[in-house]
């Protein structure tokens, strides 16, 4: 992931062991959320759901399959929109409890559960993920507003989400019918 944060957009070199530890979570996630529908061999392009993966490999824990689809969906967040350029990324992709990690909210058993990301005037760049509903199905608060996000609005959210920041990016096309419902 280390190549994949600072620029680089091929990995080479992968190890037996590497490749093992990829395929291993990759068919983990697979199996926990099939819709994510990912490759189980190891991608040498950089994409974020390959960088996220490769971190995932780092980790020396071994989680609960939501903890794990969880980290997995953070991490993807996190190389979407050039975590390391935030104005505060701390705890991200650390040893740290995601839940403990700047403008992530959690609930339920053993605060598991991301509810809120909120993310605003952080030097985001990049696009919103289009898997979003399926990475994060319990959350309510998405404000990612005063940033640098650019591609279109999204046409779907996760099914609780209540209130979104999307103002002040650079998001085009139009708001969904869909939205009605929301807060902001």
């Amino acid at each position: 992931i280390a190549c994949c944060l600072c620029g680089h957009t091929e990995l080479h070199g992968f190890t037996g062991q590497e490749t093992y530890a990829y395929r291993f979570i990759a068919q983990k996630l697979n199996d926990t959320l099939p819709e994510l529908m990912l490759s189980v061999e190891p991608n040498t392009t950089c994409t974020p759901q390959s960088a996220a993966i490769w971190w995932l490999t780092e980790q020396s824990d071994s989680p609960s399959d939501q903890v794990l689809v969880t980290q997995y969906a953070l991490a993807v967040l996190f190389v979407s929109w050039n975590g390391l350029y935030w104005k505060n990324n701390s705890r991200w992709l650390t040893t740290y409890p995601f839940c403990s990690w700047e403008g992530i909210t959690c609930s339920g058993n053993n605060e598991i559960v991301v509810e809120e990301i909120v993310l605003y005037e952080q030097n985001l760049t990049g696009t919103i993920p289009a898997d979003m509903p399926e990475l994060f199905p319990s959350l309510r608060v998405l404000d990612l507003s005063r940033n640098e996000l650019v591609g279109s609005v999204p046409q779907m959210l996760p099914p609780n989400v209540s209130d979104i920041g999307l103002a002040n990016n650079m998001l085009g096309g139009s708001l969904p019918a869909s939205w009605s419902n929301l807060t902001e």
